[in-house]
């Protein structure tokens, strides 16, 4: 993929400081020079964009010291858990991040080529950073239809680039029993929505299987997905833009609590490393077993966080999402008539799948089973005194 033509880049970051609030921004230029030296190492240009800082500043309340950690601490968990590498295991746009240079080019690539599959929304402009590139006050028309996709991110024509598309076993084992996902259209307020069946999550065969790292691994790559998705939305709306999450409750039963070790695993994720993604969390469908294992998981959650969750019963749950989105942009199972692959399919985990393609158990045998390969065509090792030390 060609470079993205970007001539109103410089416009839209200086944009994007003017919609920093004013007792913000010496914060924030306060933390872009003290992390200038994260900024020339790291790929992803976080470190270039003021909205992406102020996201690092509020999920501190304003203190520097403490966002500077945090963007250090995150920049070196991207690192350790390879992140890139897990987005193209996923199938995941990495390719325009990389080829674009990262920051806000990249995430300007991105909103393009979402624009061009209709996922994203955005109105018939003639730069994919829209009039906002040049008068940074311009209103957003966000369409609010699903065209057929164009591969954009070279995925198959079938698959909408907010689908992942596993590539290895391990990969694929773990988004078959996955349970989240991005919807393809955006919220009523122009932010992206995600959706997690919670609920239906086999939280038991999980952990009998041995799948709680790759469920980590799924629900990471789903949450840079989301955050790049608000970067990129951020960038074309010149304001900070952040997602609603629907979590989906029904189904919920007693194996939630006893594996609510696994949830807070999974939960941890989130907070120190993807800062103010979320503006509103709808828990819906919630049975009453909802509020003890909130009570054990809200602990884990930075009070910003904890203040953004609504939790509404069966009753009148459809209402309060279609406040959110229109209805027949809902899933089915949630009442409304999307029947896309983006939310993860959530299928029960039979016995026997950690020895499987891409269970651990299998991972270990198939290591096993090279290692003698590998001894045999390896050198002998090379003896560093007489007395072969």
């Amino acid at each position: 993929m060609a470079a993205f033509p970007d001539p109103h880049l410089e416009a839209c970051l200086a944009g994007q400081m003017k919609c920093v609030p004013t007792e913000r921004v010496a914060q924030v230029l306060d933390l872009q020079k003290r992390v200038d030296d994260v900024r020339q190492s790291e790929p992803d240009g976080i470190c270039s964009e003021p909205l992406t800082l102020l996201r690092y500043i509020m999920s501190r309340e304003g203190d520097v010291d403490a966002a500077e950690k945090m963007l250090r601490d995150s920049a070196k968990w991207r690192v350790d858990n390879d992140i890139p590498g897990a987005l193209a295991e996923w199938g995941m746009p990495v390719g325009i991040l990389a080829e674009n240079g990262g920051g806000a080019a990249a995430a300007a690539a991105y909103v393009a080529a979402a624009e061009a599959s209709g996922t994203g929304g955005g109105g018939t402009v003639d730069s994919p950073l829209g009039p906002l590139a040049s008068t940074g006050t311009a209103p957003v028309r966000l369409s609010t239809t699903t065209a057929a996709p164009v591969s954009p991110f070279g995925l198959q024509p079938s698959v909408r680039p907010c689908a992942r598309v596993p590539s290895t076993p391990r990969s694929e084992l773990a988004e078959t029993h996955f349970y989240g996902g991005r919807l393809p259209t955006l919220a009523r307020d122009g932010c992206p929505v995600l959706v997690e069946r919670l609920g239906n999550a086999d939280l038991s065969g999980i952990a009998r299987e041995k799948l709680v790292d790759h469920v980590i691994s799924a629900y990471s790559v789903y949450l840079e997905d989301a955050f790049q998705c608000v970067r990129a939305e951020s960038l074309r709306q010149q304001r900070l833009v952040r997602a609603h999450v629907i979590v989906d409750c029904a189904g919920l039963g007693m194996n939630f609590a006893t594996h609510i070790g696994i949830i807070k695993r999974v939960a941890g994720v989130g907070p120190p490393n993807f800062p103010e993604v979320t503006q509103k969390v709808s828990v819906v469908r919630a049975p009453r077993l909802f509020a003890m294992v909130w009570g054990l998981i809200s602990p884990l959650l930075p009070l910003r966080t904890r203040n953004k969750v609504t939790v509404v019963g069966h009753a009148n749950y459809l209402s309060t999402l279609s406040a959110i989105i229109e209805p027949d942009h809902l899933p089915v199972f949630l009442g409304g008539k999307y029947e896309g692959a983006t939310i993860g399919p959530c299928n029960p985990v039979p016995r026997g799948a950690a020895d499987g393609p891409g269970g651990g158990a299998w991972d270990a045998k198939a290591a096993a089973a090279r290692a003698p390969a590998a001894a045999d065509s390896a050198p002998p090792p090379r003896r560093t005194s007489w007395f072969g030390r």
